[in-house]
């Protein structure tokens, strides 16, 4: 006689998923994802946007140092000139940032947006040159992520600048005292640049990866965060500006622009000829 093993309680025969059931799931899924996915990249994005202020704060930090230890600010670029000991593309080295390095303790994280592509990340150490079309050597760079105000809001090497310093050691275009810069709060002095991945390679003469100009549009200040740039002043403090007000051809705004604040406007590069510069400056 075969006995037989009771049958335990409640035991049910396993059974598998349906395919309408696994459709669900997956559908699920792909809902989720396409919901997480916009709020995960925006949340890297406003985390990138946080590092990039830190750092557009820590160089006006240390652009109110440099002011205190050399009673002027530091200049854009050295030129054939003013260069002596150098040749071929480094008589055009920029040197802002080499300047400004000292004072952030060498931090060289501190001139790279983390959203700007990767080629603009400088080391510290090697040359900076206006273009990538300059560099011939590994230890040369034509590409940046940060721009400087050299110029301001006029067109450039106008007698006086009204920037913060064109040609390096230069009498008429260099390096303004501190005295000449009148609203430190108010005057905008380093910013994001507007360089991409679409337009990384695509420089046309006059574009400068290393300066701001509200005038040109291949030097606008950036759009990369939120549509904005995060801007560092003369007093030493950081916000964020969007692109469409940084270059607005508005007096208030262009007066940010120039080191004695007022707007210039008879001097706007793109200016409208039918556009009125009432009262005159």
């Amino acid at each position: 006689m075969v006995l037989s093993l009771p049958k335990a309680c409640g035991m049910r025969r396993a059974r598998g998923f349906t395919l309408i059931e696994v459709l669900v799931v997956v559908a699920i899924i792909a809902l989720l994802i396409s919901i997480l996915i916009p709020s995960l990249t925006r949340a890297r994005e406003q985390a990138q946007g946080t590092v990039c202020k830190s750092n557009v704060h820590q160089t006006a930090v240390a652009l109110t140092i440099y002011t205190i230890d050399h009673k002027a600010y530091p200049g854009h670029h050295l030129t054939p000139g003013l260069a002596p000991g150098a040749s071929g593309y480094r008589q055009w080295q920029i040197l802002w940032p080499v300047r400004l390095l000292k004072y952030t303790q060498k931090q060289n994280q501190a001139f790279s947006c983390p959203s700007a592509p990767k080629e603009t990340l400088w080391n510290g150490k090697d040359c900076l040159l206006p273009y990538m079309t300059y560099v011939t050597r590994s230890d040369e760079k034509g590409t940046f992520s940060y721009g400087y105000n050299d110029w301001g809001a006029v067109a450039n090497v106008q007698a006086p600048h009204r920037g913060l310093g064109g040609h390096i050691n230069d009498k008429v275009h260099g390096e303004p005292s501190v005295e000449k810069v009148k609203a430190p709060a108010e005057m905008l002095a380093i910013a994001d640049n507007d360089v991409t991945k679409e337009n990384l390679f695509s420089q046309v003469y006059g574009t400068w990866d290393t300066a701001i100009d509200p005038s040109n549009p291949n030097e606008y200040p950036g759009a990369r965060h939120n549509k904005g740039a995060n801007f560092a002043f003369c007093d030493g403090h950081a916000e964020w500006i969007s692109q469409k007000k940084a270059i607005e051809k508005k007096k208030r705004m262009r007066a940010r622009w120039n080191n004695d604040f007022k707007n210039h406007c008879a001097q706007w590069t793109d200016k409208e000829s039918s556009m009125p510069c009432l009262p005159t400056e």
